[in-house]
């Protein structure tokens, strides 16, 4: 049975351009939902690619448990092959290992406008587990996170260097 319906009840593909995005957003779900201080995404180059242990991103929690988070936004094939590849590596209990499969479906408010979720995959003690609830994925979140700024510092108009006495840049230390 196929995890997602459009309102005419056929399941909607997405393309493959569609994994950076998704990637992008469980960058976003590590920081929002499984409340990870400090995230990674794996590098993928033309000429190199590196992973964290078969996960896409890794992110630290403040109690010093990993996440790590494999993406597809492919169908259910995709999957299964991720699943494989994941059971591979010997895992620490306090790992966090899950499987985000990005979906989408139709607005039912407006059938042009598609709405993203991700089905959420788990494995626990060397078993995959289906969450019932799968998450919203919001517009935003395809884009890259930005860290806060945690001083909310103003910024030089002329390099971008934080400003000194709110008015003298510190790179050129000139007044603006």
């Amino acid at each position: 049975m196929p995890l997602f319906h459009n309102l005419s009840g056929v399941e909607m593909k997405n393309a493959k351009s569609k994994r950076g995005d998704a990637e992008r957003a469980a960058v976003w779900v590590a920081r929002e939902i499984f409340n990870c201080v400090v995230t990674r995404r794996a590098v993928r180059t033309q000429w190199q690619s590196v992973d964290f242990f078969g996960a896409d991103v890794v992110g630290k929690k403040d109690d010093g448990s990993h996440v790590y988070i494999q993406v597809t936004a492919g169908q259910d094939a995709a999957v299964t092959a991720r699943r494989r590849k994941l059971e591979k590596y010997p895992w620490h209990i306090s790992d966090n290992v899950y499987l985000l499969q990005l979906r989408q479906t139709e607005d039912p408010a407006n059938a042009r406008r598609k709405l993203w979720f991700f089905r959420v995959h788990y494995l626990s003690d060397g078993k995959w587990y289906t969450e019932n609830e799968a998450i919203p994925v919001n517009k935003e979140w395809f884009k890259t996170w930005k860290e806060p700024d945690p001083f909310n510092e103003k910024r030089s108009e002329c390099c971008g260097a934080p400003l000194i006495y709110h008015d003298i840049c510190s790179n050129c230390k000139e007044h603006i």
